[in-house]
């Protein structure tokens, strides 16, 4: 199979909130902040732009995702997001796009951080992944 068969989609989104801004406790249960909630609108308009199929993808996923940031963060804290936004929407994620159906596809995560002085910004790839 070649590369470009294999691409599910390629996207360049904002970071999105670090954990501690991501949500806030409210009784006993935690809830997204506006923060976080903004962060799923804008990359949300952002993978519209960029997307190349109306489909979802079945099939298991592998992601590859690099951070661009100006100042060390924890490289996991914004997977959850960022996954959430990926897959369909639903009852307890109103904020997919669709692009996986769901976000447990994703079999193969690899991640790297980049330490740069732009805008920071995160880039993923979604490809199709056969296991071993």
């Amino acid at each position: 199979m070649k590369n470009s068969e294999m691409k599910i989609g390629a996207f360049t989104l904002p970071l999105p909130p670090t954990l501690n801004h991501m949500y806030q406790p409210v009784g006993n249960r935690l809830i997204k902040t506006s923060e976080s909630k903004n962060w799923q609108v804008e990359a949300g308009y952002r993978i519209k732009q960029q997307r190349k199929s109306a489909t979802p993808y079945d099939g298991i996923v592998e992601a590859i995702v690099h951070m661009y940031v100006k100042y060390d963060r924890d490289i996991d804290s914004s997977f959850k997001l960022l996954f959430d936004v990926l897959q369909y929407p639903n009852k307890m994620n109103e904020a997919g796009m669709g692009i996986i159906w769901n976000d447990r596809q994703i079999k193969k995560l690899t991640a790297e951080i980049h330490n740069v002085d732009c805008k920071p910004e995160m880039t993923v790839e979604l490809l199709k992944y056969k296991q071993i």
